[in-house]
């Protein structure tokens, strides 16, 4: 109890500048000392030291109100400034140490993973409890599941778990063994060493990840679904909708022009490939197989609807915070 008073007390500031620094560091990607894990000797000198130190006097004088603090720092100009360049200012400051526009920053893995669940309407808000399991899936891949195999060769089986696997993703077990494919791709702390600070990388491996993986395209299914229920059967008022879902803003009259073309587009092509797909009729000489079934026939518009709301979902205004 007399540490905690402590370490809490107006004699000891250092602990409210390093809380400051981390949400700082969450907001811009940088932190006002540029070594979060290391206030010493060793580590970076503040940027700011006068504003490190006002932010901590406000910190503590607030209560130690961790949302106040957020609301501060974001209803400030400084983080509410474009992310343009200039390149007059980016010739003395290349480091935009001086905060003249705001960094533009990828969401972090939980967050896209959460962002995605959320828009399409299948987060589930469930908190507590057991974590949701990893499996290794038919294609090698850790994704969210029950780890249960089948048969000779041991090909992994589908088990429902109901809606536990569109939880947040704060709740999903974490193996160093079994890294959550979809969060390995887009930089998760890695269990193995400690985290003082999260890389954000540009691999081609996010771009294949939101092309190609199951949950992606799961998901803008889903999402195209959700469109249909709330804005009916009209491609305007489901673009329109899907701008809000996705976006938080309404699509301007380009944009809707641009999306009801790719989506004429697509379904042309998608009627076009249906038809050439299409079963000839039988030969008669041919021997008919009663356990044969049919194949299954898409629906050209829902389906173009689902690559629309694929391309939403992988959108730079997506994953980024501009």
């Amino acid at each position: 109890m007399l540490f905690a008073h402590w370490l809490t007390g107006e004699k000891n500031p250092l602990t409210p500048r390093v809380l400051i620094n981390r949400v700082w560091l969450n907001h811009f990607g940088r932190g006002l000392v540029g070594t979060p894990s290391d206030f010493g000797i060793m580590g970076e000198k503040p940027s700011h030291p006068e504003l490190l130190d006002w932010l901590a006097s406000e910190f503590g004088g607030q209560g130690w109100s961790m949302k106040r603090l957020h609301k501060l720092i974001m209803l400030s100009t400084v983080y509410r400034q474009s992310s343009q360049r200039d390149f007059k200012k980016a010739k003395v400051d290349p480091e935009n140490r001086l905060y003249w526009r705001k960094p533009v920053q990828r969401l972090d893995a939980e967050v896209i993973r959460d962002s995605i669940l959320a828009t399409t309407g299948v987060l589930t808000p469930k908190m507590f409890g057991s974590p949701v399991p990893v499996r290794e899936d038919i294609f090698g891949q850790i994704v969210v599941g029950i780890d249960k195999k089948e048969g000779d060769t041991k090909i992994p089986v589908e088990v429902s778990l109901g809606a536990e696997e569109f939880r947040r993703s704060i709740y999903i077990q974490v193996r160093r063994s079994q890294p959550l494919a979809m969060l390995h791709a887009f930089d998760a702390p890695v269990m193995e060493v400690n985290c003082e600070r999260r890389q954000a990388s540009t691999v081609a491996t996010q771009s294949l990840m939101l092309m190609n993986s199951g949950f992606i395209l799961q998901q803008a299914g889903k999402f195209a679904e959700r469109l249909r229920q709330d804005a009916g059967d009209d491609f305007c008022q489901q673009i329109s909708r899907a701008w809000q879902l996705a976006f938080a803003r309404p699509a301007s009259e380009n944009e809707i022009d641009l999306s009801l073309n790719f989506l004429a587009q697509q379904i042309k092509q998608l009627q076009a490939q249906q038809e050439k797909s299409a079963p000839q009729p039988p030969d008669k000489n041919e021997k008919k197989d009663s356990k044969k079934e049919p194949p299954k026939k898409l629906d050209p518009q829902l389906q173009a609807l689902t690559d629309f709301c694929q391309s939403l979902l992988t959108a730079n205004e997506f994953l980024y915070v501009d």
